[in-house]
């Protein structure tokens, strides 16, 4: 009997160190997708002012959503310490989504985006809000972290573009020093109970990685990109 516990024991935390490596694979497979698109358009002289107008209007369609999300999601979160990093997230995505906003309008204004481009995202996290709050938790903290890791050097060669004045950067450039502040993704990993919570997790931040690599590229690319 002893044995068998001491065997179940020894399964479940195989089986939540196997999930903590596949939530952190989700962050790390986001983060190198972003750094081979922005490489790719990049080395082939293919980022300009308008693809980088897409992405900052893409960019600030999901941080409108992680905002709106989040706020209606944060009463029923399960611990204080939930409730108030979802208030201070809300807070941080909406400052986002403003400077987002701002960029575009000053590196020449207006800039037709496909309106479809993001609605994957708010579609995704609208099912899942209520019933599956982790799973949103999940592609939310995905958004935040895509910037950090391998891609902080893409991003950089995206700020050198001789396009982009210097007032219209401050989104990128505030999404640079927040990238891997404090690991926020790994502090919700450990609020979130062993099991069904943190699979949650990981299901949300694999979806995440899909949907987010493909709106990027649809915004990189431009229409021809849908």
């Amino acid at each position: 009997m002893q044995t068998g516990s001491r065997r179940s024991r020894g399964q479940a935390h195989f089986g939540d160190h196997a999930a903590a490596l596949r939530w952190q694979e989700a962050i790390q497979t986001a983060q190198h997708d972003l750094a081979d698109d922005l490489a790719l358009l990049i080395g082939g002289d293919g980022l300009d002012r308008d693809s980088y107008l897409r992405w900052l209007a893409a960019e600030n369609a999901l941080c409108r959503t992680g905002a709106f999300v989040l706020e209606s999601m944060a009463p029923a979160l399960s611990t204080p310490a939930l409730r108030q990093w979802a208030g201070e997230r809300t807070q941080k995505m909406r400052d986002w989504e403003r400077m987002a906003a701002a960029d575009v309008r000053r590196t020449d204004g207006i800039v037709a985006i496909a309106p479809v481009a993001a609605e994957p995202w708010r579609d995704f996290v609208e099912r899942h809000r209520r019933q599956r709050p982790y799973r949103v938790l999940g592609a939310i903290a995905l958004h935040e972290a895509v910037t950090g890791g391998m891609a902080r050097q893409a991003l950089v060669a995206v700020l050198e573009r001789s396009f982009l004045p210097v007032r219209g950067c401050t989104y990128l450039l505030h999404r640079l020093l927040a990238a891997d502040d404090g690991c926020d993704w790994r502090w919700l990993w450990q609020q979130a109970d062993e099991g069904a919570q943190r699979r949650a997790l990981c299901d949300g931040a694999w979806h995440a990685a899909t949907l987010y690599r493909r709106i990027v590229q649809a915004a990189l690319q431009g229409p021809q990109g849908l």
